[in-house]
């Protein structure tokens, strides 16, 4: 006989719970954004949710796409 576990336990798969907000860096320059990016840190935030306003930042033109804001974000959180 097994025994199923409870459908509850882990049923995203993580093992950790999730701690966040959502971060808009396109307001902030970029030593804010480092500033930012320790006090999150510091703070145990683990997620965050960006670019949901900034499409016309991402795509400034028709076919043209230019992530270097989020990429340069990304990797001051870490």
């Amino acid at each position: 006989m097994t025994t199923k576990r409870p459908r509850h336990q882990h049923p995203t798969g993580l093992n950790r719970i999730l701690f966040g907000a959502p971060y808009y860096p396109e307001h902030w320059n970029s030593a804010d954004r480092e500033d930012d990016a320790r006090r999150m840190q510091d703070a145990g935030v683990n997620t965050v949710r960006m670019a949901e306003f900034a499409w016309d930042i991402i795509e400034p033109a028709s076919g043209q796409y230019d992530f270097s804001l989020f990429d340069e974000t990304i990797s001051h959180l870490g």
